[in-house]
C-alpha cells in the first residue's frame, strides 16, 4: 500500500470513522494531513530542520500534485516554524489531497449545499480496504519491536496521537503506549511536534475564550 498511496493520502484516509462511515467533522483534518505532507518530505529529505525551522534540502524537488506545492512553499519562505507551515495553507493541500484521491478512485467527492444556501463537501471512501490497512499499519507501529518500527506507521501515530483523533488511539490506548507514542513523535519528527503545539494552542484558547464568555454572561 506505501507505492499506492502517498503519507498524507493514508493520513486522510485515516480521518475516516469506518464506524460511522463519515469523515470525522473537526477542522484538525486540515492540519493533520498538512503535517502528514511536511512529515513525507521531511522523510523524504527534500526539507531539513534548521534548529527549529523548516528550510528546503539542497536540489529538492517532487512531483506529487499535493507536496509539490507544500516545497514551493517552504522554498519561497525558509526559517518559518514547523507549526506555521503545518496552519499555513492547510485547507489547500488537504484539497490536493483528497483530489488526488479522488483520481485514483478511492473517494468520492459530492458537492452540494446545507438549506440550499450554504456549501457542503460530503467525502465518501470507496477503498475501505485501504483504510483498514492505514489502522492496522498505525496499530503495528505501537507494538512492533522498537528498533523495528516503520516510520510511515510512526508517522500516522504520532499525527492521531497529536490531534487526539480518538476512534484510531483512545485515551487508554494513548495512556497505555505512552512511550512508543512519544518515540513515535520523534521518528515522525519536527512537522509532528508542530501539530501537536498548534492543536494545543487552538484548545487553550478555545477555553479561555469559552471562559471569558461564561464569566462576561455572569456578571
Amino acid at each position: 500500500m506505501d507505492n499506492e498511496y502517498t503519507l498524507a493520502e493514508q493520513a486522510f484516509l485515516l480521518c475516516y470513522n469506518l464506524d460511522k462511515q463519515r469523515m470525522t467533522r473537526t477542522d484538525h483534518v486540515d492540519y493533520l494531513v498538512r503535517a502528514a505532507a511536511l512529515v513525507e518530505l521531511y522523510q523524504g529529505g527534500q526539507i531539513e530542520d534548521r534548529n527549529g525551522k523548516a528550510g528546503p534540502a539542497r536540489g529538492a524537488s517532487v512531483r506529487d500534485q499535493a507536496l509539490a506545492p507544500v516545497l514551493d512553499e517552504i522554498g519561497q519562505a525558509p526559517n518559518k516554524s514547523w507549526k506555521h507551515w503545518v496552519r499555513h495553507n492547510a485547507k489547500a493541500t488537504k484539497r490536493a489531497v483528497r483530489a488526488g484521491l479522488v483520481d485514483k478512485r478511492a473517494v468520492a467527492v459530492e458537492q452540494g449545499r446545507v438549506l440550499l444556501v450554504f456549501p457542503h463537501t460530503t467525502t465518501t471512501v470507496k477503498d475501505t480496504r485501504a483504510v483498514k490497512q492505514v489502522r492496522a499499519k498505525a496499530k503495528d507501529a505501537l507494538r512492533q519491536p522498537s528498533a523495528q518500527v516503520d516510520p510511515a506507521g510512526a508517522a500516522l501515530v504520532a499525527l492521531a496521537a497529536a490531534v487526539e483523533l480518538g476512534f484510531v488511539l483512545d485515551r487508554r490506548t494513548r495512556r497505555e503506549h505512552k512511550a512508543r507514542i512519544k518515540q513515535c513523535m520523534e521518528i515522525a519528527g519536527p512537522a509532528a511536534a508542530g501539530l501537536r503545539k498548534l492543536i494545543q494552542q487552538r484548545r487553550s484558547g478555545a477555553i479561555a475564550g469559552a471562559s471569558a464568555g461564561a464569566t462576561a454572561g455572569g456578571s
